[in-house]
């Protein structure tokens, strides 16, 4: 499934933007789309493949990219931004987040630096 619009824009979503499930074979694609002000995560990866170029996680809730439980997350031209640490996660906040037995891969992105 790709998502080839100028702007896709998924925003305000509740407790993730997207959330992926069991996704495999590189058949999610974020085309020049935004994640963003969604209530904790921007993108909530579960056992999921996405492969996203030129899209913008930003502003969201606690954690612009949550990677989790073997899944993979290709980004080329993206830009990460501020996470608010306000959502649901309390004060958590972090572009991208990656636990047990995951890949990301960042290719000329653009990470924003928050204060601590």
């Amino acid at each position: 499934m790709d998502y080839k619009t100028p702007t896709v824009a998924i925003i305000g979503g509740g407790f993730s933007g997207l959330l992926a499930t069991n996704v495999t074979l590189d058949s999610l694609r974020l085309i020049n789309c935004r994640l963003e002000s969604n209530g904790a995560y921007g993108a909530q990866l579960q056992n999921a493949l996405v492969v996203a170029q030129d899209s913008t996680f930003s502003t969201n809730g606690n954690i612009n990219a949550g990677v989790f439980g073997g899944s993979r997350l290709q980004c080329t031209g993206c830009t990460f931004a501020d996470p608010q640490g306000t959502g649901a996660l309390g004060t958590t906040r972090a572009n991208v987040f990656v636990f047990t037995a995951n890949r990301v891969k960042i290719r000329t992105a653009s990470l924003g630096l928050f204060p601590v």
